[in-house]
């Protein structure tokens, strides 16, 4: 890998990282985890593919910027709740701090889709009078059998 690839991917991910979705679909998220459990290369494809394709679009948009310029043309955009909608412009950008500009039907399906982290802590918060519960029984065996 060249610095220059290693300085673009490592920009990639963390990108990937901080990017945080409105609207995930059910339905699209199953056939991707077949995939994925299907093909044991697939997230290192596409990052590669995603980054050859950033790649080629940024040259694009600047043909295209050139194009509209020359020819006063305004671009258009829609926005639906579809797999493949307007949060695609939201890549390497972290959504949570703008919590305000999310109507509530966003917020219902993101309290749906909660990350590994956020149910982990919700199962502790929940549980955790036997948590404590059972590290005080631990540690009482522990004790007693340190006596004897």
């Amino acid at each position: 890998m060249t610095e220059n690839e290693s300085f673009t991917l490592m920009g990639f991910l963390r990108q990937l990282i901080q990017t945080r979705i409105n609207y995930k679909d059910a339905l699209a998220e199953k056939k991707i985890n077949e995939a994925f459990s299907t093909q044991p290369n697939a997230s290192y494809l596409l990052v590669q593919r995603a980054i050859f394709l950033e790649m080629e679009l940024e040259k694009t948009k600047k043909s295209l910027t050139e194009l509209q310029s020359q020819y006063q043309v305004t671009p258009t955009t829609t926005n639906s709740e579809h797999f493949l909608n307007e949060s695609i412009n939201n890549w390497g950008k972290n959504l949570e701090n703008r919590e305000s500009t999310i109507n509530v039907n966003t917020i219902v399906r993101k309290k749906k889709y909660l990350s590994i982290e956020d149910k982990g802590l919700k199962f502790l918060i929940k549980n955790s009078k036997i948590i404590w519960a059972l590290v005080l029984a631990l540690w009482v065996i522990v004790y007693f059998n340190k006596q004897q």
